[in-house]
């Protein structure tokens, strides 16, 4: 903890055994959920008032689009709890186990891409359906949707071209977040909820990595620390 906060009353919870009764503060900065303002509330309320969403009930759906497996969590936008957890392997295998085929998928075949993005919306809704149905939540309370995965990954949900990804310099064509919304990418949840793309740093180094660094607040770091 360093000396500092130790005689400021600090301790590590895994290093502090317990004899008796005490009283335990945790300060927001050790707080996980309590940072994350990707999922916003604000937009939540336009919906519940102007898009047919349903009144008192927010929520947001976080998904890691992996090259391998997809996974989503539903979110309470109110607490901050998540609700469900639901997970499958990612459809796009079929194409190849790897970005560098997929990316190949894209630039040989004309419909490659198209092809690719329909199989990962699908799969990805059938996890909403899923999530929604094991907490009993309307589909249009869902008003925030957040994506984080790999640049190639990333690229071929939000329908962009991988291409450029397959050859020197390796630059993706986006780096900036992308914003879109629900009925645009054909996500069975209320049409008007938002959905967030994380940035991308590089060629290969996307927005799971981006996601990684928020979540854990590596960022903030002051020393050297390895994610």
């Amino acid at each position: 903890v360093g000396r500092e906060k130790f005689e400021q009353g600090y301790r590590l919870a895994c290093h502090y055994k317990v004899d008796g009764p005490l009283t335990i503060e945790v300060p927001d900065s050790s707080l996980f959920q309590s940072g994350l303002k990707i999922l916003s509330h604000d937009a939540c309320g336009q919906i519940d008032v102007e898009k047919g969403g349903v009144p008192g009930q927010r929520f947001g759906v976080a998904f890691d689009i992996g090259t391998t497996t997809l996974v989503g969590t539903l979110v309470d936008m109110a607490t901050g709890a998540d609700l469900a957890v639901s997970s499958a392997v990612n459809p796009q295998t079929s194409y190849g186990d790897d970005v560098v085929s997929r990316i190949k998928k894209c630039r040989d075949d004309r419909a490659g891409l198209h092809l690719l993005n329909d199989t990962i919306r699908k799969a990805v809704n059938s996890i909403i359906s899923r999530l929604l149905k094991q907490a009993g939540v309307d589909k249009n309370a869902v008003c925030q949707i957040a994506c984080a995965g790999n640049t190639t990954m990333q690229a071929i949900l939000c329908n962009i071209d991988p291409s450029p990804l397959g050859e020197i310099p390796f630059t993706p064509t986006v780096l900036d977040p992308v914003r879109m919304k629900a009925a645009d990418m054909k996500l069975h949840v209320n049409p008007d909820a938002d959905v967030f793309v994380f940035p991308n740093v590089g060629g290969f180094v996307g927005g799971d990595t981006v996601a990684g660094i928020t979540a854990t607040r590596l960022d903030q770091q002051k020393e050297p620390s390895l994610l």
